[in-house]
């Protein structure tokens, strides 16, 4: 799917446009690759809808950060290898660049960050009104047969109602039945399907075996440094290839890891982390560049806090986005067999419907937790409720961008809440 040599994108503008994105992908990773649609597939047309949620479909069942993986698919896409670098690299800076520096007053002055938490708030319901919009546009190209509709609806009701201790498994089991009925029962798309490409065997395997080669150094190898900058690479590295399902997934797993064996960080400790990592734009593994900015702190001073924080995001971000690459050019030379062409029609079908649950997920996010009364729920939900209608109708009826509105909600959060 990768664009011909002389349609290539400059790396630099897709670092840019990563960049921006990385400004303002708030919400998880169903809101991060529906901004991504609505700038690479709508507003440039650099890529193709039903390509889009082809990476979506692929980052759902590789390991690793979906969203940074998705990043890689559609920068890879649009620009080759190194478009793909420059597009990853471009939307971790930002987040990295605000966790870095919340980790540094965590750690030095202890700065109360509460005063924040309306404008983050705000920000949620505009997120959703992003989600929303892409999905209507995304239904209308890939959602047309009885039986997608099914294979859509089905899956939002199955991903809004399982436990979030199934929720992967729920994920793969919704692609895998919406791959065997769309194969079963839909037809290929009328385009031309691609040229039965020889696949390049010995790339791929090179490309595949780093990421397991590292797994098995994590797992089976004597730590080299316990508190070194090098420990901190492997360990991330060797997490990031065995993390499959999405960031809430992870957390526990991370935690095991960071917390109970290497003992780097208190439970505690880990939790602002994580907090901190959802206050920030970008994946909830960003927690990485804390954890490994603290442990270099601890060992080295704070200035080697960067280094060792940047060895975790590459290490955490870095193996997946090779994986994701390599699997994508298998993609490309399965998609050239007709029967794989109803298996993706069913499968995009199923993935609109994850995209569309999303918008419910995210508004959960901001509404009072435990047993809040009635009216602190209402208090909440109209005015987000509101905030979504005006950034949708901003967004759709008067094509404002993304950098504005996003913004521009967390602004009117921060006095609302």
């Amino acid at each position: 799917m990768t664009a011909s040599r002389s349609e290539l994108k400059s790396p630099l503008r897709l670092g840019w446009e990563f960049f921006k994105i990385g400004c303002v992908s708030f919400g998880g990773f169903m809101a991060v690759i529906s901004v991504v649609e609505d700038v690479f597939a709508r507003r440039l047309g650099w890529i193709k809808h039903e390509d889009m949620l082809d990476g979506v479909s692929l980052a759902n069942i590789l390991p690793g950060p979906q969203a940074v993986n998705t990043t890689a698919y559609v920068g890879y896409a649009c620009g080759g290898p190194l478009g793909a670098l420059a597009s990853v690299i471009g939307i971790v800076t930002p987040t990295f660049i605000m966790v870095t520096v919340l980790t540094f007053l965590y750690f030095g002055v202890a700065q109360d960050m509460t005063m924040l938490d309306g404008f983050f708030v705000g920000l949620i319901p505009a997120v959703a009104a992003v989600i929303l919009s892409v999905v209507l546009r995304m239904w209308s190209k890939c959602v047309r047969e009885p039986l997608t509709w099914v294979i859509a609806v089905g899956a939002a009701v199955l991903l809004l109602l399982s436990p979030a201790s199934i929720k992967l498994w729920v994920n793969l089991g919704v692609l895998a039945g919406a791959a065997f009925a769309g194969m079963a029962r839909l037809q290929p798309d009328d385009a031309p399907l691609p040229p039965d490409a020889p696949m390049p065997t010995a790339r791929l395997v090179a490309m595949v075996g780093l990421p397991l080669a590292l797994a098995g150094l994590y797992l089976a190898a004597p730590p080299l440094d316990p508190d070194g900058i090098a420990q901190i690479g492997l360990t991330f590295a060797g997490l990031s290839v065995l993390l499959f399902g999405g960031g809430y997934v992870f957390i526990p797993l991370i935690m095991d890891a960071v917390v109970t064996n290497a003992g780097w960080l208190t439970a505690a400790q880990f939790n602002d982390g994580i907090a901190f990592s959802q206050m920030t734009p970008g994946p909830i593994v960003i927690c990485a560049a804390f954890i490994g900015q603290k442990v270099a702190m601890d060992q080295f001073g704070p200035l080697w806090g960067i280094v060792g924080g940047l060895v975790a995001t590459v290490a955490i971000f870095g193996p997946p986005a090779i994986l994701m690459i390599a699997a994508s050019q298998i993609f490309d030379h399965i998609k050239a067999n007709r029967r794989a062409q109803g298996a993706l029609r069913g499968i995009r079908a199923a993935v609109v419907g994850m995209i569309a649950a999303a918008v419910v997920i995210i508004l959960k996010i901001s509404l009072p937790q435990d047993q809040a009364p009635l009216s602190e729920y209402v208090s909440v939900m109209l005015p987000s409720l509101l905030i979504m209608g005006a950034s949708f109708v901003a967004l759709v009826r008067f094509k404002m961008s993304l950098a504005v509105v996003i913004p521009l909600a967390g602004v009117l959060g921060w006095f609302v809440f």
